[in-house]
Order: C-alpha cells, then sequence, then structure tokens
C-alpha cells in the first residue's frame, strides 16, 4: 500500500501567524504574551487557535481560558482551539498568554526550543471575519517574579514554583489574570514588557488536539481538617518537602481552633516569637486540577503549599514521597493576596505552612480547581455487592482523573503515559464515553514516536525514559482494537506502516528455535537503559506480594508480546487489503514453539522462561493471562490455569502482579468465562485499598515507598465488568454489530450501562428463581446484537426483554 499522509490532521493556522518569545531563552522560565483586541461591537463568533512550548495558560479579560497544550513531540505539535465569544467585549480586550518553557526533559515532554503561535478568528454581526495572530504587534514579558533557579519537583515532572507577588513583574498578572491571581505592586510598569522576537518554524507541523479540551470545575473548602503549631524556620526549597513531613509539630488547642474557625474561615493572629501555623485542608477524596488559595495579609511573608495523597498514622500529611518536591513557595505582601498552581497536580489534602506571618491572618478559601477531559462518563455499575460497586466507583474515579490531555498513569509522581497501561485506559475510557480520541491519539503517537526513535520507541509516550521492550511491542494490538471499536479505516491507513515497522524489527530477534531472545536486542543508543518490563514484580522499584517474575531468555512474555503484535497485524493487513497468509502462518508457528519450550503439562501453566540455565521455572499471572488472551492455550487449560493464577492464596509461587496486570486477567476472564471467579478476586485482592480510605486506586497493593494513590493503570473493574460479565464486544468493526454474552453467575442483580460510538448499552437483570432471570438489554438505534444465553444464540435490534436460564 503506497503511504499516504495522515488524513485530515494538518492545522491551517491563519497564514500570518508568527512564532514569538523573549528575546533570551532560559529553562525554567515563564514569559507574558499580551495582545490587546479593539472590538467596536460584540462579536456573533470568536475563536482562538493556540500553542506554546512546553505549557501555557490562555487569560481573556483577566478570565481564565484553559490550558494547554497537549503533549507532543517535535516535529509535530497540536493546536488548540476555543470558541472565546463569551469572554470578549465592546472595547479593548486583553488576551494574555502565561508560557512555561521547561528547559529540560521531561515525561510528557522532549525540551526543545520554547515559543508561542496565536491566532483569533471573530466574526462579527455582519458575517464579516477579521483575524488577528501572533507577530510584532505583540509584546512579551519575562515574569521574573518567578524564580527560574527552582528545583525539579521530582526526576519525572517539571520544577517547582517559587513565586514572589512583591516582584514588579507579578503586576502583570495581577492585572491581566485576575481571576487567579491579585495582590503585589498596583501598576504594571511599561518597562515590563519588550518587543517580542518575531520568527517561523517552517520544520514542524501543525496539527489540531485529536482529544477533547480540558473542563475545570472550581470547589472551595474553607475549614482546615487540623490546625498545627510547630517551628518558625523557613527551609530552603530543596529541603522543605522533606522537612515539612519530618519536623516536630503539635495539635493546636481544640477552644483555639473553634474561635479560629468559627467564622466558617480560618482568621488567626500570630505574635512576633510564637510558633508558626500549618493548616491541613482535606478535599476528601483525590482530586485532580490545580489548588489555589484567597489569604489576607496584615504584614508580608512565606507561604509553602504543600500537597499530599495520604496522611501518616499521626495524621500528618506525606509531602515528600521517594524525593518529590510536591509544594510551591509563595511570598506573600501585605493587603489581599490570590494564587493559583500553574501546575496539574494530583493530591487529596493541601497542607499551607505559614511560619514567619506577624499579626492578622484571613485565609478566606482554598480552592481546587479540578480537570478532566471533557466527556461525558454515562456508564453505570450496581448490583447486590456493594463491595463490587465500591471498587467500580474508585476504578472510574481513577480513569476520570488520569484522562486529561493524554491518558496518564498516574497525575501525581510522574504524569506520564505509557503504552503498556495506555492501551488499557484509553479503552475503558472509550467505553465508558463512548470516545474513542483518546485511543486514536494513541495510534497516530506510535507513528510519531518510530519516526523519531525508530522501533525502539520510549515507555513513555512523547516524554523521556528508556524502551520497555514489551510496551513496544503494543501499538500494533492498539491500532487493532481502535479498528474493532470504530471502523475507521484511515487511522488504519495512517498508521499501519509504523506497526510493520516495529513487527519487523523485533522479528529480527528470532532464533533457531523459532522464538525471541532478548538477547538479540542490539546494544545501541536506540536501546540504552532499555529492559524488559512486563510488570513491577522483580524489577526492584516497589515493593513484591509474591515471588518475582522471570525475565531471562527464552521469555515466554516477550514472546507472547510479539504474539500478540503479529495477530494485531495480520488484521490489520486485511483491512488495508492485503494478503496475511504469511503472517498467519507465522503466528500458528510462534505458538507452538512458545508451547513447546515455555508450557510446563505439570504445572498446567506457561512459565517465565525456559531454557539453559533455568532449572526452576517461575510463573506469573501476566504471562499466562497473555497466553490465554493470544490463544496460546484454550479450553480447560486456559480455564485451569486462570483459576490458578488467580488464587495467590493458595499458590503463592506464582508471581501476582500490580493491579495493572489484572486488566489482562481480566480479558482472560472473558476469554475463559470465568466472569465470576474474576470478580470476586477482584474484590479479595482490591479490599485492602478500599479499607484503608482508598478514593482512586493505588499503583502498587499496599501502596508502600512512592506508589502513587491515583493510577489509572490499576482500575480493571470496569473493563472487567464490560468483557466478562455483560461480555461486550465488536462483532463487526465500529460496533455495526454487537456481541453479548452475560455471565449470571456473577451478579443475582445487575444494571450495567457501557458506552460504544453510538450511544448506550444498557443490561439489566434480576434473579426470579434458582436458575431464572428476568433480562432487559438496550442498545443503540441503527445497530443489531447477537446475544448468548444459555447455550443460545438471539439476535435483536433496539431491544430485548424476556426471562433466561443461567
Amino acid at each position: 500500500m503506497k503511504n499516504k499522509n495522515p488524513v485530515n490532521l494538518n492545522y491551517r493556522i491563519a497564514s500570518n501567524a508568527r512564532w514569538i518569545w523573549t528575546s533570551d531563552v532560559r529553562p525554567n522560565s515563564y514569559i507574558a504574551a499580551l495582545y490587546e483586541l479593539p472590538i467596536d461591537v460584540p462579536p456573533k463568533e470568536a475563536k482562538i487557535a493556540i500553542f506554546a512550548d512546553a505549557k501555557y495558560k490562555l487569560y481573556i479579560n483577566g478570565r481564565f481560558v484553559n490550558a494547554g497544550p497537549t503533549p507532543f513531540r517535535k516535529p509535530v505539535v497540536m493546536t488548540d482551539e476555543y470558541d472565546v465569544v463569551e469572554y470578549l467585549c465592546k472595547g479593548i480586550n486583553t488576551i494574555l498568554v502565561v508560557a512555561h518553557f521547561i528547559g529540560s526533559d521531561t515525561k510528557y515532554n522532549i525540551s526543545e526550543k520554547p515559543g508561542i503561535i496565536a491566532s483569533i478568528s471573530i466574526v462579527g454581526k455582519n458575517g464579516k471575519t477579521l483575524v488577528y495572530s501572533s507577530g510584532s504587534d505583540w509584546k512579551v514579558s519575562d515574569l521574573q517574579c518567578w524564580n527560574y533557579n527552582s528545583p525539579r519537583r521530582n526526576w519525572a515532572i517539571e520544577h517547582m514554583e517559587d513565586l514572589d507577588l512583591a516582584h514588579p513583574s507579578y503586576a502583570i498578572l495581577a492585572k491581566f489574570a485576575t481571576e487567579d491571581y491579585a495582590g503585589g505592586k498596583a501598576l504594571v510598569s511599561q518597562d515590563l514588557w519588550q518587543a517580542p522576537r518575531v520568527f517561523e518554524r517552517k520544520d514542524l507541523e501543525l496539527r489540531k488536539r485529536m482529544v477533547p479540551a480540558l473542563v475545570w470545575k472550581r470547589e472551595d473548602v474553607s475549614t482546615p481538617l487540623t490546625i498545627f503549631r510547630g517551628n518558625t524556620e523557613i527551609y530552603n526549597l530543596q529541603d522543605t518537602a522533606v522537612r515539612l513531613d519530618h519536623e516536630h509539630v503539635w495539635r493546636e488547642l481544640e477552644e483555639s481552633s473553634y474561635e479560629m474557625t468559627r467564622s466558617g474561615h480560618v482568621c488567626l493572629e500570630r505574635r512576633e516569637g510564637e510558633p508558626g501555623y500549618l493548616m491541613l485542608y482535606d478535599f476528601r477524596r483525590m482530586c485532580a486540577g490545580e489548588p489555589a488559595v484567597e489569604i489576607i495579609c496584615e504584614n508580608p511573608c512565606n507561604l509553602d503549599f504543600a500537597l499530599a495523597e495520604d496522611l501518616t498514622p499521626s495524621a500528618r500529611p506525606i509531602v515528600w514521597r521517594n524525593g518529590g518536591l510536591f509544594y510551591a513557595r509563595y511570598h506573600l505582601g501585605k493587603g489581599l493576596n490570590k494564587v493559583r498552581f500553574y501546575h496539574f497536580n494530583g493530591h487529596r489534602y493541601i497542607y499551607l505552612s505559614l511560619k514567619d506571618a506577624i499579626g492578622k491572618v484571613e485565609i478566606r478559601k482554598v480552592t481546587t480547581h479540578h480537570c478532566r477531559a471533557d466527556m461525558d462518563y454515562d456508564d453505570k455499575f450496581a448490583c447486590e455487592d456493594r463491595e463490587a460497586e465500591s471498587l467500580y466507583r474508585i476504578c472510574r474515579r481513577s480513569i476520570m482523573l488520569n484522562t486529561q490531555a493524554l491518558a496518564y498513569d498516574c497525575n501525581t509522581r510522574e504524569q506520564g503515559a505509557y503504552w503498556g497501561d495506555g492501551i488499557w485506559i484509553v479503552d475503558s475510557v472509550g467505553h465508558q464515553t463512548g470516545d474513542f480520541s483518546h485511543m486514536k491519539h494513541l495510534c497516530y503517537a506510535a507513528t510519531e514516536e518510530f519516526n523519531a526513535r525508530g522501533p525502539y520507541i520510549g515507555a513513555s509516550i512523547y516524554g523521556m525514559g528508556q524502551p520497555l521492550y514489551d510496551y513496544c511491542l503494543v501499538p500494533p494490538e492498539c491500532l487493532w482494537r481502535y479498528y474493532r471499536y470504530t471502523g475507521d479505516v484511515a487511522t488504519v491507513e495512517d498508521n499501519i506502516k509504523a506497526i510493520r515497522g516495529i513487527v519487523e524489527e523485533f522479528r529480527k530477534l528470532k532464533t533457531s528455535n523459532g522464538l525471541l531472545a532478548k538477547s538479540n536486542i542490539p546494544k545501541d543508543g536506540r536501546t540504552q537503559g532499555g529492559l524488559l518490563f512486563l510488570d513491577h514484580s522483580g524489577n526492584g522499584w516497589h515493593p513484591m506480594t509474591t515471588v518475582g517474575m522471570d525475565r531471562r531468555d527464552f521469555n515466554a512474555g516477550l514472546n507472547l508480546y510479539y504474539l500478540q503484535a503479529i495477530q494485531a497485524l495480520a488484521e490489520l493487513e486485511k483491512v488495508v487489503g492485503n494478503d496475511a497468509k504469511g503472517i498467519e502462518k507465522e503466528i500458528e508457528k510462534l505458538k507452538k514453539d512458545i508451547l513447546k519450550i515455555c508450557f510446563v503439562p505439570e504445572k498446567g501453566l506457561v512459565a517465565d522462561a525456559s531454557g539453559s540455565g533455568i532449572q526452576n521455572h517461575r510463573f506469573s499471572q501476566l504471562v499466562n493471562s497473555m497466553a490465554i488472551m493470544t490463544g496460546l492455550i484454550d479450553g480447560e487449560t486456559a480455564s485451569k490455569a486462570l483459576a490458578m493464577v488467580l488464587d495467590i492464596t493458595r499458590h503463592p509461587w506464582v508471581s501476582q502482579g500490580t493491579p495493572y496486570s489484572y486488566f489482562s486477567l481480566a480479558e482472560a476472564a472473558a476469554v475463559s468465562r470465568l466472569g465470576d471467579k474474576a470478580v470476586r478476586t477482584f474484590n479479595h485482592d482490591f479490599s485492602d485499598m478500599l479499607k484503608r480510605g482508598a478514593t482512586t486506586t493505588w499503583e502498587a497493593w499496599r501502596a508502600e515507598n512512592h506508589d502513587s494513590r491515583n493510577h489509572a493503570w490499576s482500575a480493571p473493574l470496569p473493563y472487567l465488568i464490560r468483557r466478562a460479565i455483560i461480555g461486550l464486544e465488536p462483532l463487526k468493526p465500529g460496533y455495526a454489530e454487537v456481541g453479548l454474552s452475560p455471565d449470571f453467575t456473577s451478579f443475582d442483580n445487575l444494571d450495567c450501562i457501557c458506552m460504544i460510538p453510538q450511544g448506550k448499552i444498557h443490561m439489566r437483570w434480576i434473579r426470579t428463581g434458582s436458575e431464572n432471570f428476568k433480562l432487559d438489554v438496550e442498545i443503540p438505534s441503527g445497530i443489531s446484537a447477537t446475544m448468548m444465553c444459555g447455550g443460545k444464540s438471539i439476535k435483536f435490534k433496539d431491544e430485548w426483554n424476556g426471562t433466561v436460564k443461567e
């Protein structure tokens, strides 16, 4: 097939738009770009297209519009477009872009040259269109109110904020971003502004943002959970987080706490020489967004504004997680101070440290500006099992909070999107919203990363990180799933070249026994630091719960990921009209070779690895679930294998994965028709999280060390319910025909909604006797369904109801 340019992706920003920045380029710098737009009559329509490297916030007439961009890898960048008619008015309109150039690699961005490009299109009442674009008539300012020497928050994300509200350049924020900033000097000196450096970037390809814009919702908390007292030391920036965790503090007297909060918010007065104040606020569940505070001070002082996901047994916030500096420092002035975190972050608790304030302080409100991708989550799950319902909710919340511009694995520590967990997250998002744009974005990201790095793509999409060899093999399966769910042939045509390239490179790793050997992976710049990940167990990053996985040659996990990849490629070749017989022969031979070398009949399981020097086989949940998913083992063999690896209590010699592996277990349960057993296992294994207060799923079972408490890779129950309990699958591309296979052994009563592009799949049942169920099913109009119940095939459109046997 002839390779084509991507379909309908190129974005034509106004021809007169130019890139702008300040004359100096400095890492960890914030700049303001301002345009003053005169309008005689309020417009009928108005849109702005914008991109900035690496982050931006957009304000019009002082009001926050949105933040961006979508993570990217140059030469491809994603342009955001917003409808801004509601923000404009008659007269002079101010358009302010506050951009942050990180200047170093993160998990979501590879550092390059900074720049802003924007174009405003206005349609007047007379229907005439006027276009105003970034260029020499804008002005820019280096916002030195932010300290560019502040340390990074951790190895994966950007720098912590150290913001001086008394600095002259802060007045720009206070004047042109008034919704989020107040305080500092009253006047903006014209000396702060400079003419922009104007330039072109003909080497870049602009595309329109592929996923929905972010949607924001404000929530205020006025009364703290706890008021502490402590020392008066203002620590250096690098040490503050760990010292906030470990310094000696004590609870304020109940009587004093009551007096300070009786007005509905905090009003305190600190005398010179007295202990400092530390206020702990609780949003009662994990959040994702940007915190903010509004505070009135009688005298200038420093505020350390810290974020935490959890508390210690003594109810202290955990701020310093494995070296992470999850806080910002704000140098407040006399009078009203209003400030909002520039950067997005996950958190539940906010910890305000006011140690050097003298006189009266009034903390009017502490805020979280919640954000997520603008999609409607219309999925539903209700049953008689309350614990299953709770588990579904924390899984659902994790998926929602981590689905931002990309589908992140966590929004606290890393804010990275990874191939291995990304495919499960975007699959879940699509079936909870009916919007598969995040999955589509992942498909195109694979091509962009392949073009930039070759087949050994980095673990983190668009960001820093070594290749994880199993993750490199995920894009073929992602593209195949996307096509099955949407029927989008154009996306297959645009991206199959990269998929072929990945498969071809890994095919070179085969040895004389037919299996890929990890030892054959080239040791060069493409693979520097690479490893076979599979899951955490035994990698040394997180505490294991059982035994570790065996990653030696010949490795079943690596070969099963390759098997999955060529199975997907064979189907994709058929989609574009090519012969796949050669690949199908390769599939059958590879299955035989894996079984011959890695299947252990005495156990009835596939060993993690088998080869010279391996005397004692190890077995894992992930490898055996992959064996079932790919059809390597099936029938009774698959059912027995899955039942064994699900029961870690009886079989502790099986390597238990993190909750990430449970997505694969969920799919294996769907294939083996063991949904009921999987539900009980998931309930049991996740119960400790719920009992310990989880409101989102944790990265690892015990949330030890630096494990995040908000990890979407740990949220498999919605997937399990959809695939193994109601048995939803596309029988024709794009869900033109849906397949349903309800598992009545799992629940006596069930009310479940899943989403497909055409709308809701709604299934309800209730047990009416020892073997009978009253079943109601509704599907979107325009499609058909084939449902398997009690060994019978039922075909219908729109809806079906009746009594069925278990």
